[in-house]
């Protein structure tokens, strides 16, 4: 159960390349632009003493330490809401693409 709480990050990641999609075809590898600078950030930033504005770039870096810490809800939310505005405007954008059948 502790593991939902990252539900929201990775609906986030995985509404890049749906956005991305939506607006260009060809901009959907950029999808894997995002999962790599959130592994980067995630495996190597303290490491490397990134400074904490580019930490926050990863959606994963807002998750809070369950079961280490208090289930916070307000990061959780605005992940959820992103995740979820950023899906609907990769699927808003496919549909005023000019498409033709056939």
């Amino acid at each position: 159960v502790g593991a939902l709480v990252y539900l929201p990050a990775v609906l986030l990641l995985a509404g890049l390349p749906v956005l991305l999609f939506g607006v260009a075809p060809r901009w959907t590898v950029g999808g894997w632009l995002g999962l790599a600078v959130a592994f980067v950030i995630a495996m190597f930033g303290e490491l490397l003493e990134l400074p904490q504005l580019v930490m926050d770039v990863s959606p994963m870096q807002h998750v809070p330490p369950v079961p280490a810490s208090g289930v916070r809800v307000p990061p959780l939310a605005v992940l959820a809401a992103l995740a979820a505005t950023t899906i609907a405007a990769g699927f808003v954008a496919f549909r005023r693409r000019d498409l033709r059948p056939g």
